[in-house]
């Protein structure tokens, strides 16, 4: 669902599918959270260097082809170092900041959020390790990283209250923390053993997970960049966020009618070339546009 957001956004067929990255953000919180909590239970610890090794194959093989591609064509158009030093940005994942300071994005405009991703993995693992061998509740680490979420949405209000840029906001990777922190919340959350799902609970998470898709496909319809991103501190953002928690939610085990609907084949057959759909999509639809 998020990479047909944002591809529809990049299309101008759906205004608020900017916010299809968030859902992406959100997932991948809970995801990565989720594995380390398993491996953690099951082992007693996690290795680090495992982890990042399957991101590094998970990540690059993909990304180097685009970058090299995309990244040739821009320096051919637009010869000098501002063209190369955000090429050297996109390699070591901190694109986002070189956005921040204007040098320009061109064919690889999207691959901000790849930055933020990988600044994500480089200090959430080690960040979560130190208080899982101290605090046994996961449901008290839950609601520290929710209060975060919000307190993200605070600073935001302050940043744009004292003048700073849209890119700034947009683009920080510390301004749009929020829907990553409720996805490692959610991952807590769930792990946590009062709130262990049962058969009985089925219903009430169906209907909760009706009510986050219902917001989603509401926010997409309805939401504008960049109005609803700075609007309230971007409000918009934490409820992408929280709606998207709530499909989560419906989606695991024991299974739900929602479930169901979100294995529909055709479904899972995007989710499953979804990354390769973000590195290419944007590219190619630069190209058409300036064609």
């Amino acid at each position: 669902m998020s990479i047909l957001a944002v591809m529809l956004r990049h299309t101008g067929l759906l205004p608020g599918g900017f916010l299809g990255v968030d859902v992406f953000f959100t997932l991948s919180g809970f995801l990565i959270t989720s594995l380390l909590l398993q491996e953690y239970e099951v082992h007693g610890l996690v290795s680090l260097r495992d982890f990042y090794m399957r991101r590094a194959l998970r990540l690059l093989p993909a990304l180097v082809p685009v970058v090299i591609l995309a990244g040739g064509a821009m320096i051919a158009w637009a010869p000098g170092w501002d063209s190369i030093a955000f090429i050297a940005s996109v390699v070591f994942y901190t694109a986002n900041w070189a956005g921040v300071m204007m040098l320009p994005q061109g064919l690889l405009g999207h691959v901000w959020s790849l930055s933020i991703e990988e600044q994500f993995y480089a200090v959430w693992p080690p960040a979560l390790l130190l208080p899982l061998g101290v605090v046994r509740r996961r449901g008290a680490l839950a609601l520290v990283l929710s209060v975060a979420a919000v307190l993200t949405v605070v600073y935001r209000a302050v940043l744009l209250h004292n003048g700073a840029t849209l890119r700034r906001l947009y683009l920080g990777s510390d301004t749009h923390a929020d829907p990553i922190l409720i996805g490692c919340a959610l991952a807590l959350l769930v792990a946590a053993p009062v709130c262990q799902s049962d058969k009985s609970m089925t219903r009430v998470r169906t209907a909760l997970g009706v009510v986050g898709l219902s917001g989603l496909l509401t926010i997409f319809a309805l939401a504008g960049f960049p109005l609803a991103y700075l609007r309230y501190g971007g409000l918009t953002v934490l409820a992408t966020a929280v709606a998207t928690a709530l499909v989560v939610l419906a989606a695991l085990p024991p299974a739900s009618r929602l479930a169901t609907l979100l294995e529909a084949a055709p479904l899972v057959w995007i989710g499953r070339r979804s990354y390769g759909l973000y590195l290419w999509h944007f590219p190619v639809l630069y190209l058409a546009d300036a064609l």
